[in-house]
């Protein structure tokens, strides 16, 4: 990250904070006040022919208390039937008790460039903004804000194309994006806080080809079932340098009845701090599959249950540079049949106090551990690097797999338990 992105997360996080101090007491001084502090330079130009609607010219009030839903709407659809163009939010908090609907192509909704514009919405409000049908869709430069939202998305895509959603704040919103069909999906840039059981990204419908990178997302303590990113039915997502915290599930990927995901990539980002698993997938409904996930250098660490889980038919989950840390009451890695081609390669667990660094059961099949670490990291006194209780076991009904070149070391209970086989080669470890 360069000096320059780092100058403005630090910006962002710190008026998220801001704003969560104002409350739902926060005026429309207060918000354009705390605004500035996070302010980024002007995105690139607008093409020539974009023409602007600015919302204010339509009757909004932008004060927090008169409802702006019609006058929004208007400039909407006054976009919509110049065929296309850029409602512009000037710098106000604009009250949205209703749903925003688009259903035009070409269709954004931009924030002032040099004060950016929030949507304050009611906490039992339905959809914020709901695009139908429709492709080259932008959200930009725009904050969501409730008190403790208990339903509703802000943002929903039904059947869209080509959208994206970029420097995006969300506070206390129950479904930040969600995504139901449609192709080529992109989510850049923003900080988000959850409310109870809510979740930040669903992907659903069979959605093709989803980009999400620097997605900073805080459930919050008290958000007991939320979700971070929930991959129901999609192939071909990208997920990049984000970080979920505080959720009940980090990363839920998990298909329906006759539903399928395939091809999923993470690199560079974390699940910390659930209070349940960081990361499940699991391929359990009837006719369901999982295929092709990748994990490279990320981190799921410290959580009630296991760190991570892989189960049902999943087949082809590979883990490369992972760190498998710090839970209380379950697993670091455990991988449970039919579940089968599920590779670990030089990755990291520890501070599994009570469990299985990594553990293969259930009769799972085709796996491989190599080249990687379960054990002590730092000093033994140190609670959150402690040894786990056993480095790596593998079940009995388990086979198929090779387990070689690792070190398996200061572990209290056993380094390596191998119960499994027959077809198996174990050797080359470093077990002391």
């Amino acid at each position: 990250m360069s000096t320059d992105e780092r100058s403005y997360a630090a910006r962002r996080r710190a008026f998220m904070e801001r704003m969560l101090v104002l409350g739902g007491g926060m005026t429309v001084t207060a918000v354009q006040g705390a605004q500035t502090d996070f302010l980024e330079t002007a995105p690139g130009p607008m093409a020539a022919t974009d023409a602007f609607f600015n919302v204010v010219d339509y009757g909004t009030h932008g004060d927090g208390i008169q409802d702006d839903t019609h006058a929004i709407q208007d400039a909407i659809d006054a976009a919509a039937a110049a065929g296309g163009g850029i409602v512009l939010l000037p710098a106000g908090l604009y009250l949205v008790g209703g749903t925003l609907n688009i259903t035009t192509n070409g269709i954004t909704i931009f924030g002032a460039n040099t004060k950016a514009a929030t949507i304050k919405v009611p906490n039992s409000a339905p959809t914020t903004v709901h695009f139908t049908a429709c492709t080259r869709k932008t959200v930009r430069n725009v904050n969501f804000y409730s008190t403790g939202r208990s339903a509703g998305a802000s943002i929903v895509f039904d059947g869209c194309g080509s959208t994206l959603v970029e420097d995006v704040d969300m506070v206390y919103q129950f479904i930040g994006v969600q995504v139901n069909g449609g192709s080529v999906h992109r989510i850049n840039r923003g900080y988000w806080i959850l409310s109870q059981n809510g979740s930040g990204i669903i992907l659903a419908g069979n959605v093709p080809e989803v980009h999400i990178s620097r997605i900073s997302l805080d459930a919050n303590a008290t958000a007991q079932g939320a979700v971070g990113l929930n991959i129901q039915n999609a192939n071909g997502v990208w997920v990049d340098s984000c970080d979920f915290i505080h959720c009940f599930n980090g990363l839920l990927i998990s298909p329906g009845a006759g539903q399928n995901i395939d091809y999923c990539h993470f690199s560079n980002t974390a699940w910390d701090s659930s209070s349940s698993r960081c990361i499940l997938i699991s391929a359990t409904a009837a006719n369901s599959t999982i295929h092709g996930l990748y994990f490279s250098n990320c981190w799921s660490a410290t959580c009630t249950y296991d760190t991570c889980v892989v189960t049902g038919n999943v087949d082809g989950c590979c883990f490369v540079e992972h760190k498998f840390l710090n839970s209380t009451n379950g697993n670091g890695l455990w991988v449970s049949g039919p579940a089968k081609n599920i590779y670990v390669d030089n990755c990291v667990a520890s501070g599994i106090t009570v469990g299985n660094a990594y553990c293969f059961v259930g009769n799972a099949t085709d796996f491989a551990v190599r080249n990687s670490f379960a054990g002590v990291m730092g000093s033994t006194g140190n609670a959150s690097f402690a040894g786990n209780s056993i480095g790596l076991r593998v079940l009995a009904g388990c086979n198929n797999y090779v387990i070689t070149g690792n070190v398996l070391r200061g572990n209290t209970s056993s380094n390596l338990m191998d119960q499994g086989g027959p077809n198996k080669v174990v050797g080359m470890n470093l077990l002391t």
